[in-house]
């Protein structure tokens, strides 16, 4: 039970802000939303936290949402600063802009990087057919696993990821 979240880690953000507001709960797309991470993976990300008690996941109507669990710990933002009253810097800007040169893209919102590389995922997944393979590097393995459930749970495709040998993986699309 001495598990603390590493400052700047998604566990770590996730318990500072329902430390900062008592009574909240937060859901998966708020989770994605907030923190810029893979709603997908939370389980994982996050699986620490609820084992050592300082999250508490239950089911919403809307899904999965997560709370502050019965285990509190002091995270290092929560102690005092050894350096105050710093000089604050300046607002310099470094660049004209040209606002003219802005395009702007009617109804088409920014993605974040987490929803790029899931597109970019799903781009290269529908390109499989059946009987289809790929080969990737071994270290890749976890990530391609956890973007194929995703994408096979959405899709309902089914995908075989297996580790060949300790520096090469694949995966093949199957019926």
């Amino acid at each position: 039970m001495s598990y603390t979240p590493r400052p700047g880690s998604v566990p770590f953000r996730v318990i500072s802000f329902l430390m900062r507001n008592e009574g909240e709960e937060l859901t998966r797309k708020d989770i994605a939303t907030k923190f810029d991470c893979d709603g997908a993976s939370l389980d994982t990300v996050l699986g620490e936290a609820m084992r050592t008690g300082l999250l508490e996941r239950y089911r919403t109507d809307e899904g999965m949402a997560w709370k502050l669990g019965t285990r509190r710990i002091t995270l290092p933002q929560d102690i005092e600063p050894t350096c105050t009253n710093l000089p604050a810097s300046p607002f310099r800007v470094s660049v004209d802009v040209d606002p003219t040169a802005i395009k702007v893209r009617k109804g088409v919102p920014l993605k974040t990087a987490t929803e790029q590389r899931q597109e970019a995922f799903d781009k290269l997944f529908a390109t499989f057919e059946v009987g289809d393979s790929a080969e990737f590097q071994a270290d890749w393995f976890d990530e391609l696993t956890l973007q194929v459930k995703r994408y096979s749970r959405g899709k309902g495709v089914k995908f075989s990821v297996m580790r060949l040998t300790e520096s090469l993986a694949g995966m093949e699309r199957r019926a």
